[in-house]
């Protein structure tokens, strides 16, 4: 039976839901354990699903991956939360919004879905609303992929219960390292990289070695953080985070609620804290531009 276009929990066949086929997160891990968890003490949040009119399916799956999985692999029901009228070409975006804003994501994950977007037609600060995160996360993320493709294949998360110093044992990259090697060229990025893996340095060692790197081959690295800089980093943000609660604001009246709802208590809870801190602290900015502003004057 095909599910209501209601905004309640429905029960759904977790084999008749259509993964995304696009899903912008491309690795899951314990979902044995999440499947174990679910069958003990109940699916705490929802799916997230929009209708599907594909013979087979009833639903096609926004967020929620790895819940959907564990379903599957348990032979469990699934609770989903049906968001109706979205169109295809926003199903990524949503995706994107839905995963990437409250799960830890490994840094090329973040940067090919960031690519699929501008493919889209999507610009930066399009792309960082939806994301939730500033400009400036959007483009240092993106240059990744001009890394050669195996120090790419060095910043792939971490392995299931996988400490940081397995990760460096294994060949890992780091995404602030990552970002270092990008003024040099492609050669030097690929030897730089090796030798840090090879030699398993630390992360004090390897931004050492980087920077003797910079030297011999007169190249800059890093920048100097100025309080100019931190002005800048922050107008850019405001532009980003105006056009994220822009998108939140104009959702149809009813849909905002259920989205919140899916959230976990102690997500919802931390974030209506945060929102309490940055409505603070931006009632001082402005006030002290409303100074600036009368000093002119």
């Amino acid at each position: 039976m095909k599910p209501k276009l209601a905004k309640a929990t429905l029960l759904l066949d977790p084999c008749r839901v259509k993964p995304f086929k696009d899903q912008p997160r491309k690795r899951f891990r314990g979902i044995k354990q999440l499947a174990g968890s679910i069958r003990l003490v109940g699916q705490v949040t929802p799916i997230v699903v929009t209708p599907c009119a594909e013979k087979g399916f009833d639903a096609e799956l926004i967020d929620g991956e790895r819940r959907l999985q564990a379903c599957r692999l348990g032979k469990m029901q699934i609770e989903a939360v049906v968001q109706a009228g979205v169109e295809p070409g926003d199903r990524f975006a949503l995706a994107v919004a839905a995963n990437f804003c409250h799960q830890k994501h490994d840094a090329l994950e973040i940067a090919r879905a960031i690519d699929t977007l501008r493919s889209q037609g999507r610009t930066l600060e399009e792309i960082g609303g939806i994301f939730g995160k500033t400009g400036a996360f959007v483009s240092q993320h993106h240059s990744l992929l001009r890394l050669p493709g195996e120090v790419q294949r060095m910043l792939a998360g971490p392995a299931d219960g996988q400490s940081r110093a397995e990760r460096r044992a294994a060949g890992k990259m780091t995404f602030t390292l990552a970002l270092t090697l990008l003024p040099f060229d492609a050669a030097t990025q690929l030897r730089a990289a090796r030798q840090i893996a090879g030699r398993k340095m630390s992360l004090t060692a390897a931004r050492r070695y980087i920077r003797g790197l910079g030297q011999t081959h007169r190249v800059k690295v890093g920048r100097t953080v100025t309080a100019p800089n931190r002005l800048n980093v922050f107008w850019r943000a405001t532009e980003v985070y105006r056009c994220a609660v822009d998108r939140l604001a104009e959702l149809p009246y009813g849909q905002l609620a259920p989205l919140l709802q899916a959230l976990p208590a102690g997500e919802r809870r931390a974030m209506a804290a945060h929102l309490d801190t940055v409505r603070g602290a931006l009632a001082i900015i402005a006030g002290e531009l409303r100074k600036a502003e009368a000093g002119r004057k």
